[in-house]
C-alpha cells in the first residue's frame, strides 16, 4: 500500500513537472524577442551567433533590447548581420552615384551600450550622406585581426559586396585575442585556438537552447545579473565623493585599468607573455588584408585609440602607435592616431568622466561623437598620417 501511494505521488509530481516544463517552454517561445523582463546574459546568444568562416557575428535582420552592464539599449541588424538603424536588405553595391565606406573593429566600433544614432557608425552615416556615401558597420564585439581578415575576404569573395574604402579601428585587445583566442585554419576559417574541430554535442546544444528558451531559467539568470549590477552600483555610490560628484577617479582606475587585454603596451611581463606574439600575428594578418584590398583598388585606413589603461599609464603607447605608424607608412596606408585625442590636454579624470561609460572601458555617446569628428577630419585630410590633440579637434 505504501509503495502504491509513493508511486502515485511520484506520478503526480512527474505530471506537475512535465506540465510546468511545457508551460515554461511555451511561455519562453511566445516571449522570444517580445518580453524584455526576461532578457539576460543568455539572451545575447540569440543575436550573437557563431559564423562558420569568421568565428562569430551578429544575427541578420533582428531588433532586440541588448544589455551592456546595467544599461539596455536597442540593437538592430541588417541583412548582412551588421549593426544598423533598422533591419533592411543591403544591396551588393551602393546606389548609382554613391560610394560605400566599411567600418571594421570590435565592441568599441560596434557601439556596445550606445543607441545607434549616437554611435560612430550612426554619426558617420548622417555626416557622409550629403556626400552620397553610405556607411556599413562590420564591427562586432571580441573581433581581432584574424577575424577582420577572414570577414573582409568573405564579404568580397563570397558575398560579392562592393566597397569603396575600408576603415579599421584596431583595438588594444587585438594582440591578446589573436595570440590566445583565435587561430586560422588552412582553408581560412577562424576558430577557437586549440580546439579547431570541436563542435558542441547534441546534449550541449539542447542545454543551451533550454537556457535561452525557458522562462524560469531566464528569470533566474536575470535575477543573478540584477544582483550583480546592483552590487556594483552600491559600490560606486558608496565610493562617490561626499559632495555628490558622480565620479570617483580612484574607483575608475581600479575598475578600468590593469586589465589583461590592455596592459601589454607598458607591462613587460604581458608583452613577453602574449603582446609581442599577438602583435606579430596582427601584422601578418594586416599584411594579407592590405594585399586583399590593394588587389581591388580599395583604399585602407588604420585607426588606433587608447583604453583607460593607456590614458592612465601609457599615453603615447609606442608599442602600439609607433609600430603601426611605421607599418602604415611602409604600406601606403592612411594612419589615424587617436591617442592624443584622449591624452593630450585632457586629464585622465576629464577624459574618462566625459567620454567613457562610467566605470567601463568603452566610449559613451560623447566619446563616439568625439571619435566621429576626428575621423571625419582625418578622412578629409590630404595627409596619410593624422594625429591631433583634443583641443584641435574640439574647435
Amino acid at each position: 500500500m505504501a509503495l502504491r501511494r509513493i508511486a502515485a505521488l511520484l506520478v503526480q509530481v512527474l505530471v506537475i513537472l512535465a506540465v510546468t516544463a511545457a508551460l515554461d517552454l511555451a511561455g519562453g517561445l511566445a516571449c522570444s524577442g517580445r518580453c524584455d523582463f526576461v532578457d539576460n546574459t543568455e539572451h545575447r546568444k540569440k543575436y550573437r551567433i557563431r559564423h562558420p568562416v569568421y568565428h562569430h557575428a551578429l544575427a541578420p535582420d533582428v531588433t532586440v533590447m541588448a544589455r551592456w552592464g546595467n544599461t539596455t539599449y536597442p540593437l538592430s541588424t541588417n541583412s548582412l548581420g551588421f549593426r544598423d538603424a533598422a533591419p533592411r536588405t543591403v544591396p551588393k553595391a551602393p546606389p548609382a552615384g554613391w560610394t560605400r565606406l566599411l567600418l571594421l573593429g570590435d565592441s568599441f566600433t560596434e557601439g556596445q551600450g550606445v543607441p545607434w544614432p549616437d554611435t560612430l557608425a550612426g554619426r558617420l552615416t548622417r555626416a557622409l550622406a550629403p556626400r552620397h556615401e553610405t556607411v556599413l558597420n562590420g564591427a562586432v564585439s571580441s573581433y581581432a585581426t584574424a577575424i577582420y581578415l577572414a570577414k573582409m575576404r568573405y564579404l568580397l569573395e563570397v558575398e560579392k559586396l562592393a566597397v569603396d574604402r575600408v576603415v579599421l579601428l584596431m583595438d588594444i585587445s587585438d594582440p591578446l585575442n589573436d595570440a590566445g583566442w583565435y587561430e586560422t585554419t588552412a582553408d581560412g576559417r577562424v576558430v577557437d585556438r586549440d580546439s579547431p574541430a570541436v563542435e558542441e554535442s547534441l546534449p550541449q546544444r539542447l542545454g543551451q537552447w533550454y537556457k535561452r528558451t525557458s522562462l524560469i531559467a531566464r528569470l533566474v539568470v536575470r535575477l543573478r545579473d540584477n544582483l550583480h549590477y546592483a552590487g556594483l552600483k552600491a559600490e560606486y555610490e558608496a565610493r562617490a565623493d561626499h559632495d555628490g560628484a558622480p565620479f570617483d577617479l580612484a574607483l575608475v582606475e581600479e575598475k578600468t585599468t590593469g586589465i589583461r587585454d590592455a596592459v601589454w603596451t607598458y607591462d613587460d611581463e604581458a608583452w613577453a607573455a602574449y603582446g609581442q606574439k599577438g602583435r606579430a600575428i596582427a601584422k601578418a594578418n594586416l599584411d594579407q588584408l592590405k594585399a586583399l584590398l590593394d588587389a581591388r583598388g580599395i583604399p585602407f585606413t588604420l585607426v588606433v585609440y587608447p583604453w583607460p589603461d593607456q590614458i592612465f599609464h601609457d599615453p603615447q603607447a609606442p608599442r602600439q602607435t609607433d609600430f603601426w605608424r611605421a607599418w602604415a607608412a611602409a604600406n601606403g596606408t592612411r594612419f589615424v592616431n587617436l591617442f592624443p585625442l584622449f591624452t593630450d590636454g585632457l586629464s585622465p579624470e576629464k577624459a574618462l568622466a566625459t567620454y567613457f561609460i562610467p566605470y567601463d572601458v568603452h566610449w559613451n555617446a560623447a566619446g563616439h561623437g568625439l571619435v566621429a569628428k576626428a575621423l571625419l577630419d582625418a578622412l578629409d585630410s590630404p595627409s596619410l598620417d593624422w594625429e591631433k590633440p583634443f583641443s584641435a579637434v574640439r574647435k
